[in-house]
């Protein structure tokens, strides 16, 4: 995936797993987002999202251009050790 903003899912199982965890994605970036700037990463991490939960968190963010959870889902998603493009 060059662009994660372009995923598009390759079976009609990601498709529904995308689907489902969009509600939780929802209900996550609305937490983050009401913390503070330096809490949000803290938090994310203690939430202790699962790799796929996290991201899902970090697509649904970068689709819905919500950059107050994307950059903490993306900096856990680098401390895991997942390459994400530029």
């Amino acid at each position: 995936m060059d662009n994660p903003v372009d995923f598009k899912p390759g079976s009609e199982e990601e498709r529904l797993f995308f689907e489902a965890h969009s509600g939780l994605s929802i209900t996550t970036s609305k937490f983050i987002r009401s913390l503070q700037p330096e809490e949000r990463l803290a938090a994310l991490k203690e939430a202790d999202p699962s790799d796929s939960s996290l991201m899902a968190l970090y697509l649904w963010a970068m689709k819905q251009e919500d950059y107050e959870t994307c950059a903490p889902a993306k900096t856990l998603l680098l401390e895991r050790g997942f390459k994400i493009p530029a």
